[in-house]
């Protein structure tokens, strides 16, 4: 199983912001992540969130695949995910904002409130 880790995601958003498909491919992947941080042990732990952004990380790794289509066909196992587990887990799925060109450069979003 492929994974990326959060620096790897975050580093992803930085270096394809501008990019058409990857761009908010990998913003979409970032917000994935920092949900299921906020909604249990983490993104490294949880095995269910992993598996179904699989297609997703594989787009992402390897850039000459990504189109539209791509894109839209890796988000399938990921909605599957939010029908079975996230809702019920009080996830929230990520918005999906082609035309959003705002990064997150302080990378500290994923890490959970103190309070």
């Amino acid at each position: 199983m492929r994974f990326l880790n959060e620096w790897d995601i975050h580093n992803a958003c930085d270096k394809y912001g501008r990019h058409p498909v990857l761009g908010p491919a990998s913003r979409f992947l970032r917000d994935f992540m920092i949900e299921v941080n906020h909604n249990s042990d983490g993104w490294a732990y949880w095995r269910q969130p992993l598996r179904s952004a699989q297609t997703l990380i594989e787009l992402i790794e390897k850039p000459d695949t990504a189109t539209h289509q791509a894109f839209a066909n890796a988000l399938r196992p990921i909605r599957a995910f939010y029908s079975r587990h996230g809702f019920s887990a009080g996830m929230t799925f990520p918005a999906l904002d082609p035309t959003s060109t705002s990064e997150r450069n302080d990378h500290t979003t994923s890490q959970m409130p103190l309070f």
